[in-house]
């Protein structure tokens, strides 16, 4: 898409840090413009739509913007964008200007409760079809990444987005499948494998036998591979909607801290 930016959503969290440090990591590797992306309450009538003027919320763009150039992002590629109104349709509006966005797992009303996924996260999640980049640590330089590949058409639709933005490049990237072998399903992973190296990644692909469902071989290959980034998209036949209300899929969003990129 032309035109398109990452946009990093900013508040008063602590998360907001990580969220800028991570799109300025994705906005140098990729050479994209980086946006970075204020939604408050609706303004009082008499406040004056002055992009100079000293507020809190203005105050807290320009801190992690400083923030974003120390971490190396060329001026003419950086911005600050202030809206104001209703959380999600705010974003929906902006959806068309945006090519990765990038949120903090939980905000400014649940950044103290781990156990909890933030709202404003479910509904982007289950409403967008942007790529989205969840955080829930501090930044941390990748070393590898991956991708959980089930076959299914939506995680086909990652594997050529992935290709055609070819994130992460210069990192290992772990495709796995799990479940067991067969030629149809060797197919399809040998496709995604041969997809995903041709466009310059470095790929390791292997199956990923054992007990359990997708969810728990994702987070169990996630720690023992100490994986830096994961790529997800919806498993099997099940919509994102409904893996982000599903048990095990708030545990994997829960429990595993690494950056998770999703597309739905």
């Amino acid at each position: 898409m032309e035109n398109t930016k990452i946009v990093a959503c900013i508040d008063q969290s602590t998360y907001s840090a990580y969220v800028t440090d991570y799109a300025a990591w994705f906005a140098n590797t990729l050479n994209k413009p980086l946006e970075l992306l204020h939604i408050g309450d609706c303004p009082s009538p008499n406040m004056k739509n002055d992009i100079t003027q000293k507020t809190p919320r203005r105050q807290l763009l320009n801190m992690y913007y400083d923030r974003a150039l120390e971490k190396g992002v060329e001026p003419s590629l950086l911005g600050i964008h202030e809206e104001y109104g209703y959380f999600i349709e705010k974003i929906i509006q902006y959806e068309s200007k945006i090519d990765l966005l990038v949120m903090g797992r939980r905000g400014e009303q649940t950044e103290k409760h781990q156990e909890v996924i933030g709202k404003s996260i479910q509904q982007v999640m289950r409403t967008l079809h942007t790529p989205i980049l969840t955080i829930a640590e501090e930044f941390k330089t990748p070393k590898n990444s991956m991708l959980a590949f089930s076959g299914s058409e939506i995680s086909k639709r990652l594997v050529k987005h992935l290709a055609q933005e070819k994130y992460c490049l210069s990192i290992p990237l772990y495709l796995i499948m799990s479940g067991d072998r067969t030629d149809e399903r060797q197919e399809e992973l040998d496709w995604a494998h041969k997809t995903l190296e041709h466009a310059g990644y470095k790929v390791i692909s292997s199956f990923i036998l054992g007990g359990g469902n997708i969810e728990d071989t994702v987070i169990r290959t996630v720690q023992e591979q100490c994986i830096d980034i994961l790529f997800m998209g919806a498993f099997e036949n099940n919509s994102l909607y409904n893996m982000i209300f599903g048990s095990k899929t708030v545990d994997l969003l829960r429990y595993l801290n690494i950056p998770i990129l999703h597309l739905h």
